[in-house]
This record gives structure tokens, sequence and C-alpha cells, in this order.
């Protein structure tokens, strides 16, 4: 990015463009990490507008997939299938945060509601990752759909009144600790 700046011969601020960002500083040929990086701000490197840059570019990512694998708005499993497939391919920083877990059990239970409905009599392709917080977030997803079921008023049934989501948020919680502690001694 310093290049880009140099290139630009400023710093990015509130005036910066998408033109800028994206023909003279570059930001869309950063990896996915150092986006995670930039749109966390950890250490307070980055400036708000290279902030919201990398939260666009991210975002961005994932809407350049799922247009390329449902072209034609047609079929919107495989636009959340490659949704899935951009969350997965998060690097290991990312894939660690409570917000990743959220989003990637939320695009899970889509793209399988979406799979059964387009395809009834069949099952969907596996998604499931094997991570114990989005299965317990994926669980609660099942949790709310019942509740609001057999709820009188199935909007007031919200999804962080779930179980499984604040067994979700504790288990999240609990593999943070020795990461605290081992940073903490650093």
């Amino acid at each position: 990015m310093d290049a880009g700046y140099q290139k630009l011969g400023k710093a990015a601020d509130a005036g910066t463009t998408d033109q800028d960002w994206h023909g003279t500083i570059r930001i869309q040929k950063l990896d996915r990490r150092a986006l995670y990086a930039i749109t966390t701000n950890h250490g307070g490197l980055f400036s708000a507008a290279e902030v919201r840059a990398a939260q666009s570019e991210v975002a961005a990512i994932e809407s350049r997939a799922s247009h390329a694998a449902n072209p034609r708005g047609t079929d919107a499993a495989a636009a959340a299938k490659a949704t899935i497939t951009v969350l997965d391919g998060a690097g290991p920083e990312e894939k660690a945060s409570l917000e990743w877990a959220q989003k990637r059990a939320a695009a899970q239970v889509r793209y399988q509601a979406l799979a059964k409905e387009r395809h009834q009599g069949r099952a969907a392709l596996s998604v499931e990752t094997g991570d114990p917080v989005v299965n317990r977030f994926v669980k609660a997803w099942g949790e709310l759909e019942k509740a609001q079921a057999y709820a009188e008023d199935p909007k007031s049934i919200r999804i962080a009144d779930m179980a499984s989501w604040s067994k979700a948020i504790a288990l999240w919680t609990s593999l943070q600790e020795p990461h605290t502690k081992v940073l903490g001694r650093l």
C-alpha cells in the first residue's frame, strides 16, 4: 500500500476515491489475511479510511464469488455455496474470530435451506467445517426455526436468545483464553 500512496502523492483519507483504492493503491491485490489485518486494525496501525476500504474489498470478494457462481440470478444455493467457499478461504486469524464463526454458520444454514428447497428429495452437499463453535451456531439456527414455528409472535424470537447461541459464545471465549494468556506473557 505504501508504494500506492507514493504514486498517489498522499496518504488515504476520506477523499480517497474508489479509483484511487483500486487503480493506484491496488487494494484488491492484497491477500485475504492482509485485508483482515486492516479491517480489524489490531494495534491501531491503519486509518479509518483504510479500514473502510479493506472492509469494502472483503465484501466485494464475497459479492464477486456469489455473482460468478450465480451469474443469471437463478441459483441462490450456488451463490450461498460460493460465500461458504470464500469464508473457508480465510486465514487462521480470521477463522479464530467470533464474527467469522457467526457468518460461517449463517452461510451454512442459508446454503442448506436453499439447496433443500431447490433440490427437494436430495441431500445438500456437505458444507460442515468441523469447527465446534460454528457447529453450535448452526444448532442455534435450528433452535430458532423450531422456536419461531411454535411462537405466537415469531418475530419476537431472537437468535441470540437460543441456548446454543450462548453456548457457542461461551465455547469461543474459552478457546480464546489460552491465546490471551500466551500473548500476555510475551
